[in-house]
């Protein structure tokens, strides 16, 4: 909780990061891989910034945009933490794998 930003950019990681959750959780801006599962997540829930992996051009633009806290704040208004967080609740999980397991119903 004492940064203002995360910095997420993992090379060739094809998922989404815990990490991406937790800053929903304290609704901190990030800097993601413009590629895979964590990119279209952030752009989707509007959750910072994504980059192209490995572009320094790219990340230190992204780093000197979100230095800025008249831009953090315009984008901290866009970003929906949320409904982010709220798909990934202990309940939700459990119900998507009680689906994915064929147990619909609750035991």
């Amino acid at each position: 909780n004492v940064c203002d930003v995360l910095y997420l950019v993992y090379e060739k990681f094809y998922y989404s990061s815990g990490l991406l959750t937790k800053a929903a959780v304290f609704k901190k801006l990030v800097i993601v891989s413009k590629e895979y599962t964590i990119g279209k997540r952030v752009e989707e829930y509007k959750l910072g910034i994504t980059v192209r992996e490995g572009n320094m051009l790219d990340i230190v633009e992204a780093i000197k945009y979100l230095a800025d806290e008249g831009n953090r704040n315009t984008l901290l208004a866009q970003a929906d933490f949320d409904r982010y967080h709220s798909f990934h609740r202990l309940l939700e999980l459990e119900q998507t794998l009680r689906r994915m397991l064929g147990h619909d119903r609750h035991e």
